[in-house]
């Protein structure tokens, strides 16, 4: 019978703690806002290309620029094409509709965390050990 080895290296239980945490936070941003993680899952229908880059998951960068979250997090808006698919303009218009009842803040940050990728022993120290450190030394 073969034994798995698992690595215990201090950066690997690392990773493994910030992607517990990125996990939580995401699943907590998509259950309480799930019409963002639909059209975010839905805007991976159009993946980047280099003939149209443009429409490089078009219809939720038009989302973040309709909601004033391109601007505010990377300083400008990106271009992106106003989705012309019925499924499209339902899951726009289903996310828009999360500012009924809550600010530009709760949805800002649920999009942070929905955006957020993946913790890796590459990343996790420049994308997550700053941000997550009181929940990482619990």
């Amino acid at each position: 019978m073969k034994k798995h080895i698992i690595d215990e290296s201090p950066l690997n239980i690392e990773v493994a703690k910030a992607a517990r945490v990125w996990r939580t936070r995401r699943d907590e941003a998509r259950g309480q806002f799930p019409a963002l993680g639909a059209l975010w899952d839905w805007a991976h229908n159009y993946p980047p290309s280099e003939t149209a880059p443009e429409y490089a998951f078009a219809p939720w960068v038009f989302f973040l620029n309709l909601c004033g979250y391109s601007v505010e997090r990377y300083g400008y808006a990106p271009r992106a094409e106003m989705p012309q698919g019925t499924l499209d303009l339902c899951l726009l218009g289903d996310a828009l509709r999360c500012f009924e009842r809550h600010g530009f803040e709760d949805i800002h940050s649920a999009i942070e965390a929905i955006e957020a990728p993946e913790p890796t022993a590459e990343n996790w120290e420049e994308c997550y050990a700053e941000q997550y450190a009181d929940e990482l030394n619990a």
